[in-house]
């Protein structure tokens, strides 16, 4: 099974400072340690419930907001869309023999 790290790349607000999108990486790591990081952007309705003044936001807090929009569950087992897409991205990472660079022309 797979573990994740999640970091906040960068937050844009409105001129209210109420963030409404962000910039995020997910690291997805195997049981041999073998690693590879994959960048999303998501947007972020208004704010429901407690709102949380800008300069008061966390890293934490804005992770919960994404993994909050993204889990799932069923039958009482948690998936999520962006976790598995890294999970995707770790195993042709790992694929590929060959890495190069370079355009043919």
């Amino acid at each position: 099974m797979n573990t994740y790290i999640y970091k906040i790349n960068d937050l844009q607000r409105d001129l209210a400072n109420i963030v409404n999108f962000t910039a995020f990486t997910i690291t997805a790591t195997n049981e041999l340690g073998e690693s590879n990081t994959h960048s999303f952007h998501t947007a972020f309705a208004g704010p429901k419930g407690n709102f949380i003044p800008f300069p008061e936001l966390t890293e934490s807090a804005v992770i919960g907001w994404i993994k909050g929009m993204f889990d799932t569950y069923e039958d009482g087992v948690r998936s999520n869309q962006l976790e598995d897409q890294a999970d995707a991205e770790l195993d042709a990472y790992i694929l590929r023999t060959h890495i190069s660079t370079g355009l043919p022309w």
